[in-house]
């Protein structure tokens, strides 16, 4: 082997320990809470009791395979009016409001419990998130894949459109 092939061997070792080291430390040093159904009933629980139905929230949402993106939602009378995804305003819809953020807990804790999967469905090794201890937004929601099928949604700021901040990313 070559001196430049054995660098090259050396580095590309090295790169592929040095990324199983760093996702080892993330799932070991991850203090997010496992997402559970009696979690998802109480935080769905206290956003029923707060009756906020008129607020803009941002997410971001980082994918294994795609780029980063960052949502605004505008909501109204509990229905998206306006969505923008990095900037670009598209169809709104209810996927990226607080119910449809729910609505994704449910469905990701359904398919970790499902003994069958469907053909390109991820194998979740993980499913962790975190909600408003007040109001019960899931402010974080971190699903362990197989496949590259990872994600983190997170919640950086919500507010009611009279600019009252009720969240904002620490």
């Amino acid at each position: 082997m070559s001196g430049r092939r054995r660098v090259l061997s050396i580095c590309a070792t090295l790169g592929v320990l040095g990324a199983g080291a760093t996702v080892g430390w993330i799932l070991l040093h991850d203090r997010t809470p496992e997402l559970t159904r009696d979690a998802l009933a109480s935080a769905r629980a206290l956003w029923e009791r707060a009756q906020l139905r008129d607020y803009d929230i941002t997410i971001r949402k980082d994918l294994d395979a795609r780029p980063r993106e960052t949502i605004q939602t505008r909501v109204r009378g509990g229905k998206a009016t306006r969505l923008l995804i990095n900037g670009a305003e598209v169809a709104p819809k209810d996927s990226y409001s607080v119910p449809g953020l729910f609505e994704l807990v449910e469905g990701e804790l359904d398919l970790l419990e499902s003994r069958e999967r469907l053909p390109g469905q991820p194998e979740i090794r993980r499913l962790r998130g975190s909600f408003h201890p007040t109001i019960g937004v899931p402010i974080l929601v971190r699903r362990i894949a197989s496949r590259r099928q990872s994600y983190v949604i997170q919640v950086l700021h919500i507010e009611t459109p009279e600019q009252l901040l009720l969240w904002k990313e620490p």
